[in-house]
């Protein structure tokens, strides 16, 4: 069983989540090819763009016996390319920016659908995509981490006794921290400006993202409108505690494998009260271990997925 995994771009967490798949795969029985599509899959979609598109799509799934597309834009090109035939799949981690009309008719002519959590799912089905099913895209999950906090502290330069915040997103999360009492904000992104703050430390990139997490005393995941986040798993399968916009509610249990924050408004007094409670947060990141070795492994995730495509092409 040959299989294309189509993806426009290997940057972030869905070119992660692919190469992990791609490495996963054969294990299951799978044969993997990975297709970078951002030199031939432009983002405007329709008329010429689709013509290409589907020109160079079926060429490179000759010799394959399923496309799996990763991402709205992925998904879209092998609707155009495909139509309504038991020949390709496809993953959407997070919703769609939009889910109008000409996206459900596409997603619907798909053999399979596989949403990233259950807040994707429920929006699709809402929407009125149907045959897709929830799958957590899942982790590489080591026995043990490669560094000690200590070694990930001194790559960065923090004091072992300060408390450190870290973080991936914004959201509105560094306001939030400069009206809190104690510690540090570690905020690894290109996208937002350092301030002026010397408790608020950006990184706009780190060869191995996972010395933030494990450099830190909790680790704050703020995105609205999503439903599973990576990089939340990885802090958890490294014993690091989360603290997650309530729309990851499904990813933890609430005070015990994972704290969980509503308003931007309560934000500050929460992570002061969480940063104040040492033990809690030890309890917490022991349980959300355990939580992401059951739920979030990418091998289970692979094996799934396996066995759907051969669902897929045996019907």
């Amino acid at each position: 069983m040959r299989v294309l995994l189509l993806r426009r771009h290997h940057q972030g967490g869905l070119g992660a989540h692919v190469d992990e798949l791609a490495v996963r795969l054969p294990h299951h029985g799978a044969s993997a090819i990975v297709e970078d599509a951002g030199t031939w899959m432009p983002n405007e979609a329709g008329g010429r763009y689709d013509r290409d598109t589907t020109r160079m799509l079926r060429d490179r799934a000759e010799s394959v016996d399923l496309v799996h597309a990763f991402g709205p834009r992925a998904a879209w090109a092998c609707a155009e390319a495909f139509g309504d035939r038991e020949s390709w799949v496809y993953t959407l981690i997070d919703p769609p920016k939009t889910l109008a009309g000409p996206m459900i008719e596409r997603l619907n002519l798909a053999a399979l659908g596989l949403a990233g959590s259950h807040l994707t799912l429920n929006r699709l089905v809402g929407a009125g995509v149907s045959g897709v099913e929830a799958l957590y895209p899942g982790i590489a999950i080591e026995p043990s981490p490669t560094r000690t906090r200590e070694e990930a502290r001194n790559l960065l330069g923090l004091a072992e006794d300060e408390l450190v915040v870290g973080a991936m997103s914004d959201h509105g999360l560094m306001a939030a921290f400069e009206r809190t009492e104690t510690g540090k904000l570690l905020m690894v992104s290109t996208t937002v400006t350092p301030p002026e703050s010397k408790r608020i430390i950006v990184k706009d990139w780190m060869p191995r993202p996972e010395d933030a997490i494990l450099a830190s005393d909790l680790w704050v995941v703020p995105d609205r409108d999503r439903g599973y986040a990576r990089n939340a798993a990885k802090a958890m399968a490294l014993g690091v505690p989360v603290l997650l916009r309530a729309g990851f509610r499904e990813m933890v249990d609430e005070d015990q494998s994972g704290y969980l924050f509503v308003e931007d408004e309560a934000l500050p007094a929460r992570i002061d009260e969480i940063l104040g409670m040492p033990l809690s947060r030890e309890v917490v990141g022991r349980a959300g271990t355990l939580r992401a070795r059951e739920r979030f492994d990418v091998d289970a995730t692979a094996a799934r997925i396996a066995d759907l495509y051969r669902d897929v092409l045996t019907e």
